[in-house]
């Protein structure tokens, strides 16, 4: 009997092992780059391209979906709902990602972070968060590789022998991982010796450092390669339309399938101070609306009926502002000889130790040959509303946010963020790691807004699975036909879409089983984007003339603003200010050609243009 007992035994493992072996390499298949279908045809030479035309599409194409929030998962939401067949739009207040998309640190970190923490908890929970990370990651490589750089190297130091036996043991972890999730990033191991070497002399003796194998994404270039899909699948993406007004259709004038809300949608697309008329308002008739504003959810929540007194507070723990410095990369120094675990200088540094944080001050890389310092993190109480602030300021969110911050009961008005404080401290960690940086070079501060998730709802039972994804889905609870999606990250942008349009289709009471049933299933993993394979941006990137090259940036990278241009298509204000202050006036005045700008609305864009500068710079 125990022989056969032991057979059984031995047979089921077999089964068991074969079984998770054809999972895995099945996983690895569909993740190939080869399953990804080439763009669709890009709609930038029809009428439709065009703002008037835009809005008049609005007033006049019921709509399954509206999409508010412009950022990359805003933009990725309305990319799914198109895909599967909904008729829906996408609009933001400010610019396409102009909100955190754009000014979040490129660097998309894996599986290495999650796997650690799994490690150091004991919680599996991680462990899938890790996995899902290594995919979304080999999506984004996989669907925009002209946006995506795969060859970042990243440092991470130990000072501790324990934490040393820790990283080590996750970077084996995380090199296994990689084989089942995409191509193999082994992670390599360095000597305290060598780190000695090669360092300045550092506050503790290093005991050794893991390099891994992370990615750099450009989120304002997705941002705009994901309008553009959007728009090639039918969706309409509108940047600069403010959502002023929601009202509910009484359920008796409802028809079947008919639209639940009225939306009123405000053209902002001239600035503040240009005196040019802003009665350009529309009104749509929509289904269901998705909340994509991230920290200005409730901007949303309170227009929609019986809102006026709700907020995200139960879901939202808290807002933090994280800013970064902008040096170019020779101002940091290690005191040492080039730093050899990036052979092609695409590198980035953990500079602090991770033993008591989970958030260490980091050299990270970024765009124009420069790094990025930081972050410093303000806390925020009181985070003023977006909607309004485009019309009293003309700043987007991450370049002048009005805060109100922790200990002072002044309204504190976030520019530049380069402060004596901000500065010790990050240069503090960065010297305690052997890495300095000449104060007198940094370039430009960049900012964002970020809303942190509670790891499970005031008064509720703690939900382990909210605390590891870092982001929540709410449909057809707080509002019939609503979903609200709190928090998330560049990287997870597919996958958090994916599941809003499935709450939407399934939890909402929007959609009839029948109908969902006649709806294509989600493809977008398997999608190229417009704009985002390498071919395009070596095309975009050839010589051409700054007419033509302005004309692109309008026609076809929905540049609306001066601002625009010189921030979030290009980086020139952050990694060169006083050279864009210099081209402005230029710029400024082939985008009046291009756009046919008044004189008036010209002297406005200027205006805009160079508080913005002055706002982010070390020298203003």
């Amino acid at each position: 009997m125990a022989r056969h007992t032991r057979r059984f035994t031995v047979r089921v493992f077999y089964a068991t092992f074969g079984t998770a072996g054809a999972c895995c390499l099945h996983n690895r298949w569909t993740l190939r780059r080869g399953a990804v279908a080439p763009p669709p045809n890009d709609p930038v030479d029809n009428g439709l391209h065009s703002r008037p035309a835009k809005l008049k599409q609005l007033t006049n194409l019921p709509l399954d979906v509206l999409v508010v929030g412009g950022g990359v998962i805003g933009l990725y939401t309305a990319l799914d709902a198109a895909q599967r067949g909904l008729r829906v739009a996408v609009v933001d207040a400010g610019d396409f990602g102009s909100a955190c998309s754009s000014s979040s640190p490129p660097l998309l970190p894996g599986a290495f972070p999650h796997v650690q923490r799994a490690l150091r908890q004991r919680d599996l929970m991680w462990m899938r968060r890790a996995i899902e990370a290594w995919k979304a990651r080999t999506v984004w490589l996989n669907v925009a590789p002209g946006l995506a750089d795969g060859e970042v190297r990243t440092l991470i130091p130990s000072f501790h022998l324990l934490e040393t036996t820790e990283i080590f043991t996750t970077a084996v972890i995380t090199s296994l991982l990689s084989l089942f999730c995409g191509p193999w990033k082994m992670c390599r191991f360095v000597l305290g010796s060598q780190l000695e070497e090669e360092f300045a002399p550092m506050e503790n003796s290093p005991k050794g450092a893991v390099v891994v194998q992370d990615v750099m994404l450009d989120g304002a270039g997705a941002a705009v390669a994901l309008a553009r899909t959007a728009e090639a699948l039918g969706a309409v993406a509108l940047n600069y339309a403010s959502v002023t007004r929601i009202d509910a259709i009484e359920s008796s004038f409802t028809k079947q399938n008919g639209p639940n809300f009225v939306v009123s949608v405000c053209d902002v697309s001239a600035p503040p101070g240009s005196c040019l008329s802003t009665d350009s308002q529309v009104r749509l008739h929509t289904r269901s609306i998705v909340n994509c504003t991230g920290s200005w959810a409730d901007d949303v929540r309170r227009l929609l009926p019986n809102g006026a007194s709700e907020s995200s507070s139960d879901i939202i723990e808290r807002h933090q502002l994280n800013s970064y410095f902008v040096l170019p990369r020779d101002a940091v120094s290690t005191g040492g000889s080039i730093m050899n675990w990036s052979p092609n200088h695409t590198r980035a540094l953990l500079a602090s130790s991770t033993a008591y944080s989970f958030s260490p001050v980091m050299m990270l890389p970024w765009f124009d040959r420069c790094v990025l310092l930081g972050p410093s993190v303000l806390p925020i109480t009181k985070l003023r509303s977006r909607a309004s602030s485009m019309f009293v300021n003309h700043e987007s969110p991450s370049c002048e946010t009005h805060v109100q911050t922790e200990g002072s009961d002044q309204l504190y008005q976030h520019k530049s963020g380069i402060n004596s404080e901000k500065q010790a401290y990050v240069s503090d960690a960065l010297r305690a790691s052997g890495v300095e940086f000449d104060r007198e070079r940094i370039l430009s501060c960049i900012s964002n807004v970020v809303p942190v998730v509670r790891s499970y709802p005031a008064g509720g039972q703690e939900n382990t699975g909210i605390l590891c994804e870092g982001y929540h889905i709410s449909a057809g609870t707080q509002h019939r036909h609503v979903v609200h999606v709190y928090g998330g990250t560049i990287c997870m942008a597919r996958c958090i879409a994916e599941k809003a349009i499935d709450a939407l289709l399934n939890s909402s009471e929007t959609f009839g089983t029948d109908e969902t049933k006649r709806l294509r299933p989600c493809r977008t993993k398997y999608l190229s984007l417009i704009g985002a394979q390498k071919s395009e941006r070596a095309e975009n990137g050839g010589a051409c003339s700054p007419l033509e090259r302005v004309r692109r940036l309008v026609s076809e990278q929905y540049a609306v603003r001066l601002v625009d241009i010189v921030a979030r298509r290009t980086h020139v204000a952050y990694s060169s200010p006083a050279e864009a202050l210099t081209a402005l006036p230029a710029i400024a005045e082939l985008m009046a050609a291009e756009l046919g700008w008044a004189e008036e609305r010209k002297h406005a864009e200027l205006s805009e243009a160079y508080a913005f500068i002055s706002s982010i710079t070390a020298f203003s």
